[in-house]
């Protein structure tokens, strides 16, 4: 099931990158931008459960592959700085409490900004995002999303007009409660991604 999802993520990816509306912009970083990013993560984590007042229970911190997707809408103010909306997101599966086998959306999304080295590619760039942290099981009917601060940073290098190369670190700290439960997770991950970006 996740191999298939990975060959059509790709597929997608790669038509993108070939479709010539894609590139149906003026080709300056400066204006509207759209992005997509697809990669390998690391995702690392510890979740952390409070019943009523009694003692915490935390787990041991543990380490999963994921597949990462990066989305970005927003707008260039000049050649070497854009804004935007983004969403980075690991989905990788874990055995939840009860012994299911869950599939995990661990999250930042919010504000971000990129500031390029140089007002035309190739070019190496910095980026910055603060925003809402996310731990959910999209595909699990019924379950509720945990929400938190989070925040990412990254270096990245812009290797063709519509092609990117990127590195970050998200860090995130969702939580819920109910009825005296309160539960959170400890969410650090590392990802590579080749993005896509229209602009």
């Amino acid at each position: 099931m996740v191999h298939k999802a990975i060959v059509h993520a790709l597929g997608v990816l790669i038509v993108l990158m070939m479709a010539s509306s894609v590139y149906a912009f003026d080709s300056r970083r400066k204006g509207f931008m759209l992005g997509f990013g697809l990669g390998p993560a690391w995702s690392s984590y510890t979740q952390t459960m409070t019943y009523a007042g009694l003692p915490e229970e935390k787990s041991d911190r543990q380490n999963d592959l994921a597949l990462r997707t990066d989305f970005r809408i927003g707008y260039g103010p000049s050649e070497q700085v854009q804004i935007y909306w983004t969403s980075k997101v690991n989905w990788f599966r874990l055995v939840n409490v009860y012994g299911d086998k869950v599939t995990i959306a661990s999250g930042v999304g919010g504000v971000g900004v990129t500031h390029f080295l140089k007002s035309t590619y190739p070019s190496p760039y910095l980026l910055g995002e603060i925003g809402l942290a996310s731990w959910a099981t999209p595909f699990k009917w019924g379950s509720d999303s945990w929400y938190g601060l989070g925040v990412a940073l990254g270096v990245g290098y812009q290797l063709r007009n519509h092609l990117a190369f990127e590195a970050n670190i998200t860090w995130g700290n969702p939580s819920d409660s109910e009825r005296g439960l309160e539960v959170s997770a400890d969410a650090l991950s590392f990802g590579v991604t080749m993005n896509v970006i229209a602009f």
